[in-house]
């Protein structure tokens, strides 16, 4: 039941970049993020419907976190708290304070469906 949803959803993503053009951008292959991510044999079928390599996009570690957050389904969510950090950093805000409020909050959230 799963298999057939996930090989749509990457020939709908595929047909996605073609549309807007980003196909030229992905000379290096693909990289899925995100639970599904993690699932046995999504990465192989993600290569051959993208007929290039694909690997799993596990998170950078966040700086001063003591939540571990190196899931492929964390992925997203710490690549934006990154970049909302550089940007509080700009403004001289506490980043550390608001990484670690955010990745225990986070945490908690995952652990509620998990």
């Amino acid at each position: 039941m799963i298999e057939p949803r996930v090989e749509e959803i990457l020939v709908l993503a595929r047909r996605e970049v073609k549309r807007a053009g980003g196909s030229e951008f992905l000379g290096a292959g693909v990289v899925l993020t995100g639970g599904t991510a993690a699932m046995p044999g999504v990465i192989e079928l993600a290569e051959e419907i993208f007929e290039m390599p694909a690997r799993r996009g596990n998170p950078v570690r966040l700086p001063t976190s003591s939540v571990a957050l190196d899931h492929p389904m964390f992925a997203t969510v710490v690549g934006l708290v990154h970049y909302a950090a550089g940007q509080e950093a700009e403004n001289h805000r506490p980043v550390e304070k608001i990484i670690d409020k955010l990745g225990a909050k986070l945490k908690n959230l995952v652990a509620q469906f998990l």
